[in-house]
């Protein structure tokens, strides 16, 4: 037995994180970081989306990007995801990740099948502008081209 002085009534419960059906879910982006890899070989940045309405509203979706890693193949595609969640938040240049924290946008989700240790889970497979509850592309979200330079700010 452990001795323990708690109350519940200024806490939150905890978050559920099932799968949620594949579909479309308008959502924002409520964190980001960068970490290292778990091979320490490389850095993967970390976001973690809350669906802001329907059934699942609340409900929190993740995605990560391997940023720097030693496979160019990889990193190639988490540029072209960070491009499409950039773009989707009408943020065609960064300089930090929170500038996209708390704008709507839209995500499509699948479900991947559970694989050895591993549960099912959620993956996002396609950013866009949000389409708000009526489906509607907000006016207020814009894209544009995204500039790069020689480095980008994690490499350096």
């Amino acid at each position: 037995m452990a001795q323990l002085n708690f109350n519940t009534a200024n806490q939150e419960e905890m978050d559920d994180f099932s799968v949620v059906p594949v579909g479309e879910y308008n959502v924002q982006i409520v964190k980001s970081e960068i970490k290292d890899t778990k091979d320490k070989t490389g850095k993967r940045l970390n976001f973690q989306f809350k669906i802001l309405d329907g059934d699942y509203k609340g409900r929190i979706l993740f995605t990560g990007l391997n940023i720097v890693n030693p496979n160019p193949t990889a990193v190639e595609i988490s540029k072209k995801e960070l491009t499409s969640i950039c773009k989707a938040c009408g943020k065609p240049e960064i300089q930090d990740t929170a500038e996209l924290h708390n704008i709507p946008l839209t995500v499509k989700v699948k479900i991947v099948p559970a694989s050895g240790n591993y549960p099912e889970k959620n993956e996002i497979t396609k950013y866009s502008p949000y389409a708000g509850v009526d489906g509607a592309v907000s006016s207020s979200t814009t894209t544009g081209e995204a500039t790069s330079g020689d480095k980008e700010p994690w490499e350096q």
